[in-house]
């Protein structure tokens, strides 16, 4: 049977470019070197690099980087479940118009 390849999305190559040069501007700001960096959160500086220069690593060294530069909470805020639009919207098309009391225990 012939394994599936999945194709990265334009736009998911295009955000990871954007981020790693955020990541990079971030570092350069607070006048840190690309090894204090992976010092300080403990990965290899080669990590770093690959995420400045928009390639994948591990979610735990990006989360761990925002950390670092204080932008972990911004980071989080920004896919928080009231921001998914496209979520709750689909969720609300699904709700019942009714609900009914099936009967048994109430707790009121």
């Amino acid at each position: 049977m012939k394994k599936q390849s999945f194709k990265t999305p334009i736009e998911v190559i295009v955000a990871n470019k954007t981020l790693g040069a955020t990541l990079k501007t971030a570092r350069k700001r607070r006048s840190m070197t690309q090894s204090d960096v992976a010092m300080r959160i403990g990965v290899s500086r080669e990590v770093v690099i690959k995420a400045e220069s928009g390639q994948s690593i591990a979610s735990s060294s990006l989360l761990s980087m925002l950390w670092l530069y204080g932008l972990l909470r911004q980071a989080v805020d920004s896919v928080s479940d009231d921001k998914d639009v496209i979520g709750l919207s689909m969720e609300k098309t699904k709700l019942p118009e009714r609900v009914r009391n099936k009967g048994g225990d109430n707790d009121f």
